[in-house]
């Protein structure tokens, strides 16, 4: 997708008429080929967002550069693979 639209959140009231207004800025954000991203929004409206089931489409941000949700490191294990250690490194 091309540009990102945000949203600051910060004044956003947690109810329903505004979970109406992000969506429909969300649909328009689409249809104009950009993201719409929520910064800021506070935990009643991700929970508001999560109750109706667009927490998937509508995308909130906190203050952070590591967006939530994602570990260091995601990865599969790949079988009979063992990482080599440091023999100055004490075994835990």
């Amino acid at each position: 997708m091309g540009p990102i639209l945000v949203l600051d959140g910060r004044e956003l009231d947690a109810d329903l008429g505004t979970v109406d207004v992000v969506a429909r800025i969300t649909l328009e954000a689409r249809r104009a080929g950009c993201r719409l991203q929520v910064r800021h929004a506070s935990d009643q409206l991700r929970d508001l967002l999560a109750l109706t089931g667009l927490a998937d489409v509508v995308r909130c941000l906190d203050d952070s550069v590591v967006e939530p949700g994602w570990q260091a490191e995601q990865r599969k294990e790949l079988l009979g693979v063992e990482e080599e250690g440091d023999r100055a490194d004490p075994i835990a």
